[in-house]
């Protein structure tokens, strides 16, 4: 008996189950599978391996079958118009030059720690194997952009040096104070105190040695790649996922209008808005607190020490 073609919110939950089984900062964005200690693959099989959860997802679009519930058409909708975006940006080979200030691949490594939990020794053990994985994660970040070296697909060389002082920060080194991952895992418990110092002195210590390949290797490689993207890449980055969360936004909110706002607020939890309601408490967790927003405590000073964070002011104009 032929399988019954599923529906637009179905196609989008599978498609978010499976971005989130490739790639564990999405997971853990989303509160999913706390354990996992794993870090993205960022080379370039691990861009590939998400493009192809993409395009399988477009082709289930293509056979699902048609109804007149509006809010099922609207996902469709936006789910076809967001895959197609991410795909456009892939084909061109642009992730072969992520290299930037911020929102790079270099900044999910590091970022993906302040969304993990920390109030168990479990969780802490998750923390100490994630920064062991540091290094495997900035591996293949670095083959991805040697294959764009190769490609003559470059960032700028501002960019370049930009990412090399952010790393000097990183490492302790601008300014000889301690790492972001030792002041990163300085209030874990006392009894897994030398796996985390030790997880932390590996990530810094291969953060260092990515630091060295950006200015030894690429930042030469870079010189004369102009700062000006040209009009086909700048339309390219501003249709992708992560510029659009504003404007899609009326349109969640319509299709799903008992979906909290902050299930909207990344990549993949555009396409996740989609999905049925009311959702279960594990695939949509209350939000995590961030610092200034909160935060209190060790767990917001974490988040401070090293990052250069500092509390944002109210917008001139807004109400409060």
């Amino acid at each position: 008996m032929p399988e019954t073609p599923k529906s637009p919110r179905r196609i989008a939950d599978d498609h978010v189950v499976r971005v989130a089984a490739l790639d564990p900062a999405t997971s853990t964005r989303l509160g999913l599978h706390p354990e996992d200690d794993r870090q993205p693959d960022l080379s370039p099989d691990g861009f590939e391996a998400l493009a192809e959860v993409a395009r399988q997802t477009l082709t289930a679009l293509d056979t699902t079958a048609l109804v007149d519930d509006p809010a099922e058409l609207d996902c469709a909708r936006l789910l076809r118009e967001r895959l197609t975006a991410e795909l456009a940006v892939h084909e061109a080979g642009d992730h072969y030059r992520q290299l930037r200030n911020v929102n790079s691949p270099l900044h999910k490594v590091r970022g993906v720690f302040t969304m993990m939990p920390t109030d168990t020794a479990e969780q802490w053990a998750a923390v100490a194997g994630r920064l062991r994985n540091v290094p495997g994660a900035l591996h293949g970040y670095r083959a991805t952009l040697a294959e764009g070296i190769g490609r003559g697909l470059l960032s700028a060389p501002r960019q370049a040096r930009a990412a090399i002082a952010q790393l000097d920060a990183w490492t302790g080194r601008a300014g000889g104070g301690t790492s972001w991952f030792t002041g990163f895992v300085a209030d874990g418990p006392a009894a897994l105190r030398p796996e985390l110092d030790a997880a932390a002195e590996r990530a810094t210590a291969a953060t260092a040695a990515f630091r060295d390949w950006l200015a030894d290797t690429y930042l030469p490689a870079a010189d004369g790649t102009p700062d000006a993207v040209g009009r086909e890449h700048y339309l390219r980055c501003a249709r992708s996922p992560r510029k659009q969360v504003r404007a899609t936004w009326p349109l969640l909110k319509e299709a799903m209008p008992s979906r909290p706002r902050w299930c909207a607020a990344g990549v993949s939890d555009e396409v996740r808005s989609c999905s049925r309601s009311p959702s279960p408490a594990s695939t949509c967790p209350a939000p995590r607190p961030t610092a200034g927003a909160g935060c209190s405590g060790g767990r917001a000073a974490r988040l401070r020490r090293g990052s250069g964070w500092r509390p944002r002011p109210p917008c001139r104009g807004s109400a409060g």
